[in-house]
């Protein structure tokens, strides 16, 4: 999966998510000076909330691609306690065992190829008694919109990227447990995206998930020009007020 080509579109859809960052906040926040490991972090949002919010706290802020790091370093903007760092969450062997206290995921978990392997990478990392704080889409709109918009250009053989794809219930805390941890609590939620102030802004953010189901596809420039082109026909008419409502998530923190 390659951010870099969407770097600047993701960067300012992920600001959108507020109330998925401080419910990873409420999770691990604490007043003692502990270290967390904030896996795909992307534009720095969760990592941020957390560094105001708990200024006794290291955090390293991490991304599997140095343009993400770059944006949200940036962002962060020299916060003494925390660092960015490259690290890919199925291989974490730049982190010694036992390094941190906590791990946090904002929107990462359905990215990763290999789940097991990453919260065994996870469980290894963290300390005994330590926790994973995990933020997952249960239903998003605009996964569901990149599904159409593949089917309205006429090409059912591209699989869209499925943002949902961790929501089925059940199945995370089944993971989770198979991997050692204990499932301490799920709370779902919900929010709009918008309102936008055009729909050029409403746009960045709805095409995220489209774009990525075009990872790696030659025809992606010209697939990307015609979905923009649908999408101006479609958006007045499903996204009222340029605004995408009621997209579910679900926190979910586990333990040692």
């Amino acid at each position: 999966m390659c951010f870099g080509a969407v770097s600047d579109a993701y960067f300012k859809s992920f600001r959108r998510h507020a109330p998925a960052w401080k419910a990873l906040l409420e999770a691990v926040r604490t007043d003692e000076s502990v270290r967390i490991l904030d896996l795909a972090s992307g534009p720095g949002e969760s990592a941020k909330t957390m560094a105001l919010a708990m200024p006794a706290a290291q955090i390293t802020a991490t991304d599997i691609e140095q343009a993400m790091v770059d944006k949200h370093a940036q962002y962060i903007g020299g916060l003494p306690n925390v660092e960015s760092r490259v690290a890919n969450a199925e291989d974490l062997s730049v982190f010694a065992d036992g390094s941190f206290d906590a791990v946090t995921m904002c929107y990462g978990i359905m990215f990763v190829v290999d789940r097991p392997k990453t919260f065994a990478e996870i469980k290894r990392v963290l300390k005994p008694g330590g926790k994973l704080a995990l933020t997952f889409w249960r239903e998003s709109k605009i996964s569901l919109l990149a599904r159409e918009m593949l089917l309205e250009l006429g090409r059912d053989d591209i699989q869209p990227f499925d943002s949902n794809k961790c929501g089925k219930e059940g199945m995370m805390d089944a993971e989770l447990q198979a991997a050692g941890f204990e499932v301490v609590k799920n709370v779902d939620d919900a929010y709009d995206f918008g309102p936008y102030e055009s729909i050029e802004d409403l746009y960045e953010t709805a095409i995220v998930p489209f774009a990525f189901s075009l990872d790696g596809n030659p025809e992606k420039e010209e697939l990307m020009a015609k979905a923009k082109f649908e999408f101006w026909k479609l958006a007045p008419i499903r996204y009222p007020n340029n605004t995408i409502p009621a997209n579910k998530f679900r926190l979910t923190l586990a333990s040692l």
